[in-house]
């Protein structure tokens, strides 16, 4: 699970690497117009909500990762604890 959280880390990264040299690359390529460029607005907007949603996935995944041993030794208890109230029945 982590390998894959790592391997597309490194591909986020490298939209985002991307995006600022395509960034300088129209800056370049449309000499002369001072306002926005709509289309590259709009593709930096889409990057940053995808960055945002994949740092929130990374932040829940590496908190359910923490909380495995926890649930690995609640399962024993558990177990004995469920078969014991089925043996009284």
């Amino acid at each position: 699970m982590q390998t894959s959280v790592h391997r597309t880390q490194s591909r986020v990264d490298a939209v985002q690497r991307d995006f600022m040299t395509l960034k300088q690359l129209v800056v370049k390529t449309r000499p002369g117009i001072s306002r926005l460029h709509v289309d590259v607005q709009q593709l930096e907007n889409n990057i940053e909500l995808i960055t945002a949603r994949w740092e929130n996935l990374v932040i829940q995944v590496s908190d359910r990762y923490g909380c495995w041993p926890d649930g690995l030794e609640l399962i024993p208890g558990f177990y004995l604890r469920f078969n014991e109230q089925h043996r009284l029945f």
